[in-house]
């Protein structure tokens, strides 16, 4: 996620939208002191709610949360809440508060396009690898601080003095300290999931190098909150590393979570009809036909599917 660009956009949104009604009274004291802070904490949102589900154990969160679909319940929740707190209309609540949802999910899904923002009703995403806004923290920033620099320099031009008098101002010392611990939030977050990627890659490192128990050890690891934003990461390399071990039935539990967490994986469909074929189960070894047969069809135009055709084809003829 954009760690400080979500800050710097809700920041934005608070002082273009007033609480106030332009040219009529000022904002109520409560909306003077906390309007800036709940845009930015409104900005946070999707992430927000995706820690909480990952915290109680629902792998589906980080999909979930940024949807359309969660923006839309969401919304109205968030917006009569905030109306109620600070003393503003329920309609621009509302307004305000669909709008910083839906814009931080497409600000995600440029920086990450496999997002999947009309889960659960379709996987579509924008495809794979490296979006337009950049993964560096440092670059993310410069690129939002220097879009913010001109955004403020282009409303001083168009509106001297920059503010109306029913825009709050964020002079109160409160303000500012709840503004700095959302953003301090964000910004542990997001390193301690740097920690999680980093022990998933070094998981993945020691499966390929047969070092399976160490690689059960990295993943637990991993698997900690706050884990990773991919569902079914950890489960995949588990599995992997169980496979390698010998122990088949644990391998072929993993697969089918990572596959549960993720019907998009291509590898952990794939992975799972060869254990499943290997398996000297017959039952456990019936399925491989029909996941072999779903996984042709699903991702036709993979362009590793005939080699993983072809592993699971010769694991069922031995």
């Amino acid at each position: 996620m954009p760690v400080l660009g979500h800050a710097f956009v809700g920041w934005g949104t608070a002082l273009v939208v007033s609480p106030g009604v332009r040219g009529g009274p000022a904002p109520s004291a409560r909306a003077s002191v906390y309007w800036i802070p709940a845009v930015i904490l409104l900005a946070y949102a999707p992430d927000v709610a995706a820690q909480l589900g990952l915290a109680l154990g629902w792998t589906q969160a980080p999909r979930a949360a940024h949807s359309v679909a969660f923006a839309l319940v969401l919304a109205p929740l968030a917006g009569f809440g905030l109306a109620v707190l600070l003393a503003i209309r329920n309609r621009l609540a509302i307004a305000v508060s669909l709008g910083s949802i839906l814009l931080h999910d497409l600000l995600d899904l440029l920086q990450t396009p496999d997002r999947q923002p009309l889960w659960p009703f379709s996987g579509w995403h924008l495809g794979e690898g490296t979006g337009l806004i950049p993964t560096s923290g440092l670059l993310e920033s410069l690129v939002f601080a220097g879009a913010f620099g001109l955004f403020l320099a282009g409303r001083h031009l168009v509106r001297p003095g920059g503010r109306t008098e029913a825009q709050p101002r964020p002079r109160s010392p409160v303000t500012v300290a709840l503004v700095a611990l959302i953003v301090a939030a964000a910004a542990m977050t997001h390193s301690l999931r740097a920690v999680r990627h980093g022990q998933l890659d070094r998981a993945r490192f020691l499966a390929r190098e047969s070092r399976y128990s160490e690689a059960l050890a990295a993943a637990a690891d991993a698997d900690r909150w706050p884990s990773t934003a991919h569902p079914g990461r950890v489960d995949h390399v588990r599995a992997e590393a169980f496979e390698g071990l010998g122990r088949l039935d644990e391998a072929i539990a993993g697969y089918r979570r990572a596959v549960e967490a993720d019907p998009t994986s291509f590898w952990a469909l794939a992975d799972l009809a060869a254990a499943c074929a290997s398996s000297s189960q017959d039952d456990v070894r019936a399925l491989a036909a029909p996941l072999r047969t779903r996984l042709a069809r699903e991702f036709a135009a993979h362009p590793a599917l005939p080699g993983a055709l072809g592993r699971i084809d010769r694991r069922l003829a031995r």
